[in-house]
């Protein structure tokens, strides 16, 4: 890991297969990144869903990861999730389970 007590950009990139997650510098340097791991869910007649818990859990996991051996704070959070995804949710903000695909 390259040395830096700059503030890190923490960027979330939640795919398919799972989040990429990753601390980068101001310039794009990447610092560390991990990925993480999500069930696809295929459905009779050719649909998919996935669980929006299990994606929390992903990201949580990767992040508490790259925190632990950040040199230096996260200055800005930079999610990203897949084109075309709806997450319908119920009240309080909380995801209707699963998440077509």
């Amino acid at each position: 890991m390259t040395n830096t007590t700059a503030p890190l950009i923490l960027a979330i990139d939640l795919g398919t297969s799972g989040p990429k997650v990753a601390l980068a510098t101001a310039q794009g340097q990447i610092i560390a990144a991990e990925i993480g791991q999500t069930e696809v869910i295929l459905l009779p007649g050719g649909g998919a869903e996935q669980d929006p818990d299990a994606w929390w859990r992903a990201i949580t996991a990767c992040v508490k990861r790259l925190v632990s051996i950040s040199p230096s704070p996260c200055a800005t959070p930079n999610p990203a999730s897949p084109s075309g995804s709806l997450t319908i949710c119920r009240r309080p903000s909380l995801p209707s389970k699963p998440i077509p695909q």
